[in-house]
Protein backbone atom coordinates (compact mmCIF):
# COMPACT_ATOMS: atom_id res chain seq x y z
CA UNK A 1 0.00 0.00 0.00
CA UNK A 2 2.93 2.33 0.63
CA UNK A 3 4.03 2.20 -3.03
CA UNK A 4 0.68 1.77 -4.73
CA UNK A 5 -2.67 3.44 -5.04
CA UNK A 6 -5.18 0.63 -4.28
CA UNK A 7 -8.44 0.91 -6.18
CA UNK A 8 -11.67 -0.68 -5.03
CA UNK A 9 -13.22 -2.60 -7.91
CA UNK A 10 -16.72 -4.12 -8.03
CA UNK A 11 -17.33 -7.84 -8.49
CA UNK A 12 -16.03 -9.18 -11.82
CA UNK A 13 -19.47 -10.26 -12.90
CA UNK A 14 -22.81 -8.79 -13.87
CA UNK A 15 -26.14 -9.63 -12.28
CA UNK A 16 -28.07 -12.41 -13.98
CA UNK A 17 -31.80 -12.28 -14.27
CA UNK A 18 -33.42 -15.13 -12.38
CA UNK A 19 -34.85 -17.56 -14.91
CA UNK A 20 -37.08 -19.15 -12.27
CA UNK A 21 -38.09 -18.28 -8.73
CA UNK A 22 -35.81 -19.46 -5.95
CA UNK A 23 -36.74 -22.85 -4.58
CA UNK A 24 -35.67 -24.94 -1.63
CA UNK A 25 -32.92 -26.51 -3.75
CA UNK A 26 -29.43 -26.38 -2.28
CA UNK A 27 -26.05 -26.72 -3.93
CA UNK A 28 -23.41 -28.39 -1.78
CA UNK A 29 -19.97 -27.81 -3.23
CA UNK A 30 -16.64 -28.77 -1.75
CA UNK A 31 -14.74 -27.08 -4.58
CA UNK A 32 -12.96 -28.68 -7.49
CA UNK A 33 -9.76 -29.53 -5.63
CA UNK A 34 -11.40 -32.06 -3.35
CA UNK A 35 -9.34 -30.73 -0.42
CA UNK A 36 -11.03 -30.97 2.98
CA UNK A 37 -13.93 -32.89 1.45
CA UNK A 38 -14.76 -35.05 4.48
CA UNK A 39 -17.08 -32.55 6.26
CA UNK A 40 -19.07 -32.19 3.03
CA UNK A 41 -19.32 -35.98 2.67
CA UNK A 42 -20.61 -36.16 6.26
CA UNK A 43 -23.14 -33.42 5.54
CA UNK A 44 -24.48 -35.20 2.44
CA UNK A 45 -24.66 -38.48 4.36
CA UNK A 46 -26.64 -36.70 7.09
CA UNK A 47 -29.02 -35.33 4.44
CA UNK A 48 -29.52 -38.78 2.99
CA UNK A 49 -30.21 -40.26 6.44
CA UNK A 50 -32.83 -37.61 7.21
CA UNK A 51 -34.53 -37.99 3.83
CA UNK A 52 -33.48 -34.57 2.51
CA UNK A 53 -33.47 -34.78 -1.28
CA UNK A 54 -33.63 -31.14 -2.48
CA UNK A 55 -29.91 -30.81 -3.02
CA UNK A 56 -27.26 -31.08 -5.69
CA UNK A 57 -23.53 -31.63 -5.30
CA UNK A 58 -20.49 -30.67 -7.34
CA UNK A 59 -18.55 -33.30 -9.28
CA UNK A 60 -16.10 -34.24 -6.49
CA UNK A 61 -18.74 -35.40 -4.01
CA UNK A 62 -20.48 -38.26 -5.89
CA UNK A 63 -17.11 -39.95 -6.32
CA UNK A 64 -16.36 -39.67 -2.61
CA UNK A 65 -19.84 -40.90 -1.66
CA UNK A 66 -20.16 -43.71 -4.21
CA UNK A 67 -23.92 -43.13 -4.41
CA UNK A 68 -25.37 -42.89 -7.93
CA UNK A 69 -28.69 -41.44 -6.69
CA UNK A 70 -27.07 -38.14 -5.70
CA UNK A 71 -27.77 -35.42 -8.26
CA UNK A 72 -24.79 -33.56 -9.75
CA UNK A 73 -25.22 -29.82 -10.20
CA UNK A 74 -25.15 -28.76 -13.88
CA UNK A 75 -23.50 -25.32 -13.29
CA UNK A 76 -25.74 -23.52 -15.80
CA UNK A 77 -27.66 -20.25 -15.45
CA UNK A 78 -31.05 -21.86 -15.04
CA UNK A 79 -29.70 -24.16 -12.33
CA UNK A 80 -28.08 -21.32 -10.35
CA UNK A 81 -31.14 -19.12 -10.65
CA UNK A 82 -33.35 -21.79 -9.06
CA UNK A 83 -31.23 -22.27 -5.91
CA UNK A 84 -32.43 -21.33 -2.44
CA UNK A 85 -28.90 -21.35 -1.01
CA UNK A 86 -25.36 -22.63 -1.55
CA UNK A 87 -23.38 -24.57 1.06
CA UNK A 88 -19.76 -24.25 0.04
CA UNK A 89 -16.06 -24.20 0.43
CA UNK A 90 -15.73 -20.43 -0.16
CA UNK A 91 -13.60 -20.12 -3.28
CA UNK A 92 -13.93 -16.97 -5.37
CA UNK A 93 -15.69 -18.79 -8.22
CA UNK A 94 -18.69 -19.93 -6.19
CA UNK A 95 -18.84 -16.63 -4.28
CA UNK A 96 -18.97 -14.73 -7.58
CA UNK A 97 -21.77 -16.99 -8.85
CA UNK A 98 -23.72 -16.37 -5.62
CA UNK A 99 -23.40 -12.60 -6.11
CA UNK A 100 -24.32 -12.91 -9.80
CA UNK A 101 -27.48 -14.93 -9.10
CA UNK A 102 -28.19 -13.45 -5.63
CA UNK A 103 -28.09 -16.79 -3.83
CA UNK A 104 -27.33 -16.79 -0.07
CA UNK A 105 -24.12 -18.55 0.95
CA UNK A 106 -23.41 -20.84 3.85
CA UNK A 107 -19.72 -21.54 4.22
CA UNK A 108 -19.06 -24.87 5.81
CA UNK A 109 -16.00 -26.53 7.25
CA UNK A 110 -12.91 -25.61 9.18
CA UNK A 111 -10.48 -24.03 6.76
CA UNK A 112 -6.79 -24.80 6.87
CA UNK A 113 -6.36 -22.41 3.96
CA UNK A 114 -5.91 -18.69 4.83
CA UNK A 115 -7.64 -17.56 1.62
CA UNK A 116 -10.75 -19.65 2.35
CA UNK A 117 -10.83 -18.48 5.95
CA UNK A 118 -10.57 -14.86 4.76
CA UNK A 119 -13.30 -15.43 2.16
CA UNK A 120 -15.63 -17.03 4.73
CA UNK A 121 -15.14 -14.10 7.09
CA UNK A 122 -15.72 -11.61 4.26
CA UNK A 123 -18.96 -13.36 3.28
CA UNK A 124 -20.23 -12.94 6.81
CA UNK A 125 -18.89 -9.37 7.16
CA UNK A 126 -20.51 -8.30 3.87
CA UNK A 127 -23.76 -9.99 4.89
CA UNK A 128 -23.76 -12.34 1.88
CA UNK A 129 -24.16 -15.46 3.98
CA UNK A 130 -23.29 -17.29 7.15
CA UNK A 131 -20.28 -19.25 8.35
CA UNK A 132 -20.55 -22.50 10.29
CA UNK A 133 -18.62 -25.69 10.96
CA UNK A 134 -21.07 -27.85 12.93
CA UNK A 135 -23.30 -30.14 10.81
CA UNK A 136 -26.46 -29.65 12.89
CA UNK A 137 -25.97 -25.86 12.88
CA UNK A 138 -25.40 -25.96 9.11
CA UNK A 139 -28.68 -27.80 8.57
CA UNK A 140 -30.57 -25.29 10.71
CA UNK A 141 -28.93 -22.32 8.94
CA UNK A 142 -29.61 -23.92 5.55
CA UNK A 143 -33.31 -24.18 6.33
CA UNK A 144 -33.35 -20.51 7.35
CA UNK A 145 -31.52 -19.43 4.19
CA UNK A 146 -33.56 -21.40 1.69
CA UNK A 147 -36.92 -20.54 3.23
CA UNK A 148 -38.11 -17.12 4.19
CA UNK A 149 -36.12 -16.87 7.40
CA UNK A 150 -34.92 -13.66 8.99
CA UNK A 151 -31.33 -14.15 7.79
CA UNK A 152 -32.39 -14.90 4.22
CA UNK A 153 -34.16 -11.58 3.77
CA UNK A 154 -31.19 -9.58 5.12
CA UNK A 155 -28.73 -11.53 2.97
CA UNK A 156 -30.85 -11.09 -0.17
CA UNK A 157 -30.82 -7.31 0.33
CA UNK A 158 -27.03 -7.37 0.73
CA UNK A 159 -26.60 -9.56 -2.36
CA UNK A 160 -28.84 -7.25 -4.39
CA UNK A 161 -26.79 -4.22 -3.31
CA UNK A 162 -23.41 -5.64 -4.33
CA UNK A 163 -21.70 -3.56 -7.01
CA UNK A 164 -20.90 -5.53 -10.16
CA UNK A 165 -19.26 -4.82 -13.52
CA UNK A 166 -15.70 -4.94 -12.22
CA UNK A 167 -14.16 -6.03 -15.53
CA UNK A 168 -15.62 -3.03 -17.35
CA UNK A 169 -14.65 -0.72 -14.51
CA UNK A 170 -11.06 -2.05 -14.40
CA UNK A 171 -10.68 -1.79 -18.19
CA UNK A 172 -11.92 1.79 -18.13
CA UNK A 173 -9.57 2.66 -15.27
CA UNK A 174 -6.59 1.18 -17.15
CA UNK A 175 -7.59 2.96 -20.37
CA UNK A 176 -8.00 6.31 -18.59
CA UNK A 177 -4.65 5.89 -16.81
CA UNK A 178 -2.84 5.07 -20.08
CA UNK A 179 -4.42 8.03 -21.86
CA UNK A 180 -3.21 10.49 -19.22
Amino acid sequence: NQYTNPVSIPWFTNKAERLSPASKKVLITAGKSGDNIEPFVQLVEEFLETGERSFFVNETLPTALDNPSIKKFPFRSEAFSSLGCIICRPGMGIITEAVKYEVPLLTFSNFDNPELEFNANQIEDLGLGLMNSDISAVISAMNDLRNSGENRNKILVNLKNQRVGGATYAAGLIRDTLIQ
